[in-house]
């Protein structure tokens, strides 16, 4: 009876231990989450998020060998890491990235780079691959499956904001472009006349409308008497704005 007792008392201390490391885990993973869900509403910059997300992996998470590659229009960058060597060529690594379209297991890899890691963790935000994290290095502690289902939702919070940042910044700069085009624009139709000659022998008229908001259209006259005068009309090849500042 003492043997039995002492095994259930030494079990009772066990679950009590792994009780306790996976609640400190959870405070852990929550403190991490408000960490990085404030730095997102201040606005921080892309880099700072970096940062986080690295201190995150390299101090909390233990992860000894980690790199983030995060789409920048056509390319992959990586954008952090730990223990990666980012000066590495990197050359059409993408479309070995884009292959993975879920968490995957990296052990039977043979590309040079993505081989040295052991997971992959694709981040696709409205069916488009925005990011990749690749971890290596894992222990098989009893907690790794906690950690990595933490990483991948760390991993897709900061990866969906920096895609946001992209995204605001590619709208303020075509709300830019929209503004620029305005004003060339209203400059352009200061050299197009908004009337033409007319008499009661002839009446002269026009319609200016470019393909787009500029265009290398023009047409424009010179009286040289009250029975004389020039019209030109002429046409620059293309369109858009190079036609336009042709034209002009």
């Amino acid at each position: 009876m003492s043997t039995y007792s002492g095994n259930r008392g030494s079990n009772r201390t066990s679950n009590l231990e792994l009780l306790e490391r996976e609640l400190s885990l959870k405070q852990l993973q929550i403190n991490r989450l408000l960490e990085v869900t404030q730095a997102i509403n201040n606005n921080l910059a892309a880099d700072a998020l970096f940062k986080i997300y690295r201190s995150i992996l390299g101090w909390e998470m233990k992860i000894d060998k980690m790199a983030l590659f995060i789409r920048d229009e056509e390319e992959w960058m990586c954008t952090t890491g730990i223990g990666f060597d980012k000066s590495q060529p990197l050359d059409f690594i993408g479309y070995e990235l884009l292959k993975y379209d879920r968490m995957t297991n990296l052990l039977d890899s043979k590309h040079p780079i993505i081989g040295q890691f052991d997971i992959i963790i694709p981040v696709y935000h409205k069916k488009q691959a925005i990011a990749f994290a690749l971890i290596g290095n894992l222990d098989s502690d009893d907690d790794m499956y906690e950690k990595i289902r933490f990483i991948t939702t760390i991993t897709n919070i900061v990866a969906v904001a920096i895609e946001n940042k992209r995204l605001f910044k590619k709208q303020l700069e075509q709300q830019s472009i929209k503004k620029e085009m305005q004003l060339a624009k209203q400059m352009q139709n200061l050299l197009i006349p908004n009337e033409l000659p007319h008499n009661e022998y002839y009446e002269l008229d026009g319609i200016y409308m470019p393909h787009s908001s500029v265009g290398g259209d023009y047409f424009d006259f010179i009286n040289f008497n009250e029975d004389e005068f020039a019209f030109c009309i002429a046409d620059v090849s293309g369109k858009g704005v190079a036609a336009a500042l042709l034209m002009a």
